[in-house]
């Protein structure tokens, strides 16, 4: 599991680096544990569940460009779609604990 989260973070890291155009269509996601300065939690979060979804079925023609991504794509999608029920349960986890902490860093919690 935690390969798997790590290999995403990659990938992630090299779209956000080498394909930045792509990344900001792909509404700046953020990792589990990588994250690019000025991104928001609640958004990058949500932007994250909705490309490591697409991205298990789906190299996107950004990657099938870029040999270093083509391989991590290969191997995250391997890995995610073999543990893809924990996989989810974890996605999901993080994404509605980046919500609770916005939601009660605005209300001054």
């Amino acid at each position: 599991m935690a390969q798997t989260l790590g290999l995403f973070d990659r990938i992630l890291e090299l779209e956000y680096r080498r394909h930045q155009n792509e990344w900001i269509a792909d509404r700046r996601p953020i990792g589990f544990r990588w994250r690019p300065p000025a991104t928001g939690i609640v958004a990058g979060g949500l932007a994250r569940s909705r490309v490591s979804r697409i991205w298990m079925a789906r190299t996107p023609a950004w990657a099938a460009q870029d040999e270093d991504a083509l391989e991590l794509f290969r191997e995250y999608q391997r890995l995610a779609n073999r543990r893809w029920p924990l996989f989810a349960a974890c996605a999901a986890a993080v994404v509605v604990s980046g919500m609770i902490l916005s939601v009660k860093a605005w209300l001054g919690a």
